[in-house]
């Protein structure tokens, strides 16, 4: 595909903020307590993104 950009969000901190960064995704912001988990707890959401010109 041809995309200018992927986009991807989670409030996994760990399993998915690490696949991300091994798919060479970039870090582009975090919101803290901004939704709730499964458990009813407030969690952080974290964006990561991939421009084309970032893919080598």
């Amino acid at each position: 595909m041809n995309a200018h950009k992927v986009f991807a969000e989670t409030i996994d901190g760990m399993k998915s903020v690490n696949l991300m960064k091994k798919l060479g995704m970039k870090t582009e912001g975090i919101q803290r307590s901004q939704t709730k988990d499964s458990s009813g707890n407030w969690a952080d959401v974290y964006f990561y993104g991939l421009l084309s010109e970032d893919r080598q």
